[in-house]
């Protein structure tokens, strides 16, 4: 089972590394769309807009990262935040749902249970 967690935090980071990387490109397109066209208000929306996913791809992929962290270091925290994204993840049809999925098998096995919390020696 050890492995399995160390699988699912990698999956998470990278997961949560795409994510980040895919607001940056919306942030970008957004607002050389606003440049390109030359109006100062068009300018002002999708700078706005790019602003709003860029702080919320951010939002989104932090939690993700940090309990993937927490996780690969066996700190329990890590494992709960894990499952908590697992559940969030779940809607997000393919992906997210098999990684979901798998978060919450992984972490509700009793013997990852043990892992995190000192029962078995690793």
């Amino acid at each position: 089972m050890e492995t399995h967690v160390k699988v699912v935090a990698v999956l998470h980071l990278v997961f949560s590394g795409l994510t980040l990387l895919a607001g940056l490109m919306v942030t970008i397109l957004l607002v050389s769309g606003g440049l390109i066209s030359g109006d100062k208000t068009a300018i002002a929306i999708t700078s706005g807009l790019g602003f709003f996913f860029a702080v919320l791809f951010i939002c989104l992929s932090i939690p993700a990262i940090v309990g993937a962290i927490g996780t690969l270091k066996y700190k329990n925290w890590g494992r709960i935040l894990l499952v908590i994204v697992g559940v969030f993840n779940l809607p997000g049809f393919p992906i997210g749902t098999a990684l979901g999925a798998y978060t919450l098998w992984v972490m509700f096995q009793k013997e990852t249970e043990l892992l995190f919390t000192g029962g078995a020696n690793r």
